[in-house]
């Protein structure tokens, strides 16, 4: 694996864009793929980029150095998570209090959703339909609709693949336009309700069969967990935005990351030690370790879904539920 950047190699600029754009177009017409995507490539390029090729069979191609929309890079990712955190605020949220609610699921069944990741756009669906009756019950609204934003994340403190939702809401619209706030919710009420319609789901899937749900209904800590955070009143921007910026953050911070190379321990094993978010904890991995799971936890690229959508059915790497509004996905 050979790896460059292409405006800092022996030769002029001008040699390695012709580079670029020839080498490109050759491999977007091999590989079937439409002539659309050249130009974006190319661009991509210039800002820096590896030349990936396997010794075996010879196949090469150029890899940005951003990683664009894979949700994992803390470094491309940040300027996206500001973003969002702005356009949320500004675009999608209604100046209306909001909570931010965290629904988990035990170890027991978080192996099938890392192999199939279909299930979690299924798992926000549960979420929803909880939250969004616990909310309706909470208020003296004839026909009362709640809002959400749901974001579904798959990484622990320390990368162990855990899938858990975030959700930001608290209380229900009327068919007016009113808003009305719930009483104080209390999210123990939601746990068994949560996990009864997770069983549903992945029983329906053919993932489980009733003797594991018989057997989990037993336990006497079940596993699932709902925490429900306080208030954010509509004035605060501040906490709005973190709120937003919070819950697609990238799943691992450079900052609590240390790297010691092979050459520096005893035994030649390179490792990776990583401190916990909110704790002191430190928690030490083989570098190939860290990286298994580092990459458990990339998401598949979806790009494009379509021009205008209903945000109620839009489903990202993370599924977002937003209130009746209809606004352009980029």
């Amino acid at each position: 694996m050979i790896g460059f950047k292409g405006i800092m190699v022996i030769g002029s600029l001008m040699y390695w864009t012709s580079y670029i754009n020839t080498w490109t177009v050759a491999t977007f017409d091999v590989h079937g793929w439409t002539s659309a995507a050249v130009p974006w490539m190319a661009r991509s390029c210039r800002l820096g980029f590896a030349r990936v090729k396997c010794d075996d069979c010879q196949h090469e191609y150029l890899l940005p150095f951003s990683c664009k929309r894979r949700y994992f890079c803390p470094s491309c990712h940040q300027k996206r998570v500001l973003e969002f955190g702005e356009f949320l605020y500004t675009e999608v949220l209604k100046q209306v209090p909001h909570r931010q609610w965290v629904f988990s699921i035990p170890k027991r069944l978080r192996r099938y959703f890392m192999y199939d990741r279909s299930l979690l756009s299924q798992l926000s669906r549960c979420a929803w339909k909880v939250s969004s009756l616990y909310l309706k019950q909470g208020v003296s609204l004839d026909d009362p609709e709640p809002g959400a934003v749901i974001a579904v994340q798959t990484f622990g403190d320390f990368l162990n693949f855990n899938p858990h939702l975030h959700i930001a809401t608290n209380g229900c619209f009327a068919t007016d336009g009113g808003f009305m706030v719930g009483t104080v919710p209390d999210a123990s009420n939601l746990i068994d309700l949560f996990r009864l319609e997770v069983f549903r789901m992945l029983e329906k899937a053919g993932k489980i069969n009733e003797d594991i749900i018989e057997n989990m209904m037993n336990w006497h800590h079940s596993g699932f967990n709902v925490y429900c955070g306080p208030a954010i009143n509509p004035g605060d921007q501040e906490g709005l935005e973190k709120l937003a910026q919070y819950i697609i953050r990238a799943l691992l911070s450079q900052e609590r990351l240390l790297y010691i190379p092979s050459s520096t321990v005893p035994d030649g094993i390179a490792r990776v030690i990583y401190k916990g978010k909110n704790s002191s904890i430190r928690e030490s991995f083989t570098a190939l370790d860290w990286l298994a799971r580092l990459v458990s936890n990339i998401m598949k690229f979806r790009p494009h879904f379509s021009s205008q959508a209903c945000l109620n059915h839009y489903l990202l790497p993370c599924g977002i539920l937003f209130w009746k509004k209809q606004i352009p996905i980029q």
